[in-house]
């Protein structure tokens, strides 16, 4: 599986160096409003899937601006509109001929490293999504296209046979994407040859989710592009490991995963608990060990009550002391501005 990151040209480089044992699983997602050196990256030899921004920064005048791009990567130039809804039709000779004009070259092969380009999409809507997709997907169909799966989408439908149509892009709500009708969707398009992405993947527990369904080549998640000296090391390890099994419960919240057996643990296995924890199970565990000896519901929030004199109770002695003083001091600071306003309405 690929961790596919937003860093730039230089920074896939530094970051392969840097994480060498686990480079072959770094490619980069590409985006409107970082599209730089497109080409100069897929022949550095890393896979490149390229986003919209429609979840975070949708720009229509960006995302044009980035077909052309990818065009000129690709291709060399900016197409003609007639070459870019050729893979949907084949005009007659004849026809070219009443128009004036000589029927276009066949267009290239896409660059091997080059996985997806998606079509816009509405998130969390799989209805106007298809929509969006039927306005777009015409003008986009000459380079390899990603659907975007939404919440929904099993009743709205996907276009699999769509020309073009190369990847999954598993979006929508988290809990949808953590849905049995997800999996189905990813299997389905498996087994049709297509290229499953996750969307938004940051944590090691959602990894290996992915991981265990046997199904997704690559990920992306916005915490390894933001903090990517802190977390794109062990992302990278984890999405390195062989595969995970998923063991089911009712709340797909709850679902844990472990390794197969006979097979390698990953490099975060906990040797103490005997299995790989997942990151909110690490959590819970050091919240009832920092609990008092003998009170295992420390780690339980129901039982801890809410509002400010709670968790100042919860604290050591001298923040009971400080933050009333503190808060006692903003109050005064107000009744002070609020008598010096009046004060000036008399005068």
């Amino acid at each position: 599986m690929h961790l596919l990151n937003g860093g730039g040209l230089p920074t896939l480089l530094r970051c392969r160096d840097q994480y060498s044992e686990f480079g072959e699983h770094l490619g980069r997602l590409a985006r409107p409003r970082h599209i730089g050196r497109l080409l100069e990256t897929l022949d550095a030899g890393f896979k490149v899937g390229i986003d919209n921004d429609a979840y975070s920064a949708w720009s229509l005048e960006r995302y044009c601006v980035q077909i052309g791009r990818i065009e000129e990567a690709l291709y060399g130039r900016v197409l003609r509109p007639l070459e870019r809804i050729s893979p949907l039709t084949t005009i007659p000779p004849e026809s070219w001929a009443v128009l004036g004009r000589t029927p276009p070259e066949p267009l290239t092969a896409w660059h091997p490293n080059l996985l997806f380009v998606t079509v816009p999409d509405v998130p969390f809507d799989a209805r106007a999504t298809l929509h969006r997709f039927a306005d777009w997907a015409g003008l986009v169909s000459h380079l390899p296209l990603a659907f975007c799966v939404q919440d929904g989408a099993e009743a709205a439908g996907i276009p699999w046979d769509w020309p073009n149509l190369k990847c999954l892009f598993m979006a929508g709500s988290t809990e949808y994407k953590l849905s049995q009708e997800m999996a189905d969707i990813c299997r389905e398009g498996k087994r049709r040859g297509l290229w499953i992405h996750g969307g938004r993947v940051n944590t090691r527990r959602r990894i290996r989710y992915m991981l265990g369904l046997n199904c997704v080549d690559s990920i992306d998640g916005s915490g390894f592009d933001k903090f990517r000296d802190a977390h794109l090391g062990w992302g990278l390890a984890e999405v390195a490991a062989t595969s995970y099994q998923l063991v089911l419960s009712p709340d797909p919240a709850r679902r844990e995963m472990t390794p197969p057996s006979g097979r390698p643990l990953s490099p975060f296995h906990d040797e103490r608990q005997g299995s790989d924890q997942s990151e909110g199970d690490v959590r819970t565990a050091h919240r009832v060990r920092r609990g008092a000896a003998g009170a295992p519901g420390a780690a339980d929030k129901s039982e801890r009550g809410t509002g400010a004199a709670t968790r100042s109770a919860r604290r050591p002695g001298p923040y009971r002391l400080v933050v009333p003083a503190v808060r006692a001091g903003v109050a005064g600071r107000r009744a002070d501005r609020a008598g010096h306003l009046d004060a000036a309405c008399q005068r």
